[in-house]
């Protein structure tokens, strides 16, 4: 987009459309679903979301080599938990309710919820 002549107004900044492989996702989906099933075969506390990006970031350490890369991969597990939540629905969110009525934008609010499988989700190789 572009200012019109004496606006002064900045062009407005559009996120790259995120493109991944139909296996890149399925690599990525199982390892998040099985570190869901993993905490709570264990009995630990449920895992927020920015827990599990974390963890997932923290696995795939030697694989990034630039603070660019990283914050791609952030836009994508975190794209990916969003679709296993809305479409896949493999996960779920225990605190939706405290989300919706918590303050600050929609990012910090999607990184606080509380995520677990869903008790019907069956992984594809079982």
């Amino acid at each position: 987009l572009r200012a019109k002549e004496g606006e002064g107004a900045a062009p407005a900044k559009k996120k790259a459309k995120l493109e991944i492989t139909q296996v890149e996702y399925e690599q990525i989906s199982l390892l998040l679903t099985g570190h869901l099933r993993a905490k709570e075969e264990r009995g630990e506390e449920e895992c927020s979301q920015a827990e599990l990006v974390e963890w997932y970031l923290s696995v795939q350490r030697d694989d990034i080599d630039s603070f660019e890369e990283l914050e791609l991969t952030k836009r994508i597990v975190s794209s990916i938990i969003n679709r296993l939540i809305t479409t896949d629905v493999s996960v779920i969110v225990l605190n939706q309710e405290e989300v919706d009525a918590a303050e600050g934008n929609a990012a910090s609010r999607k990184e606080a919820r509380k995520l677990a499988l869903h008790p019907n989700y069956v992984p594809p190789n079982a």
